[in-house]
């Protein structure tokens, strides 16, 4: 954990457990990079990509991808819509765009 034997006889147990939450931390970070260099490597050399992650080496769960929203394009009507601000009972709020003349909302 690279702590001097004379400053481990000082720890408390807290920072104890802080240090090796950080250790642990550290090396899942260093066992992330060796992974992701080496799939990088593997899809180099021909291995299909989709097979082939840091998460998947690892065990770990693949993370989510966020679907395109190319296909759920709103009119720019609709868009304004979904952005009005709503006040507890629906009603929209008026925004300062919207406001009268002083520009102040309600």
């Amino acid at each position: 954990m690279g702590i001097p034997a004379a400053a481990f006889w000082r720890l408390t147990l807290a920072e104890w457990r802080a240090s090796l939450a950080g250790y642990d931390q550290r090396e899942s970070d260093a066992r992330y990079r060796a992974a992701w260099s080496l799939s990088y490597m593997l899809v180099a050399a021909g291995c299909d990509s989709d097979k082939v992650s840091p998460e998947k080496l690892l065990g770990l769960p693949e993370p989510k991808v966020r679907k395109s929203r190319a296909k759920a394009k709103l009119s720019p009507q609709e868009l304004l819509q979904r952005m009005r601000r709503v006040d507890g009972s629906g009603k929209p709020v008026e925004t300062p765009g919207e406001a009268g003349d002083d520009g102040r909302t309600v």
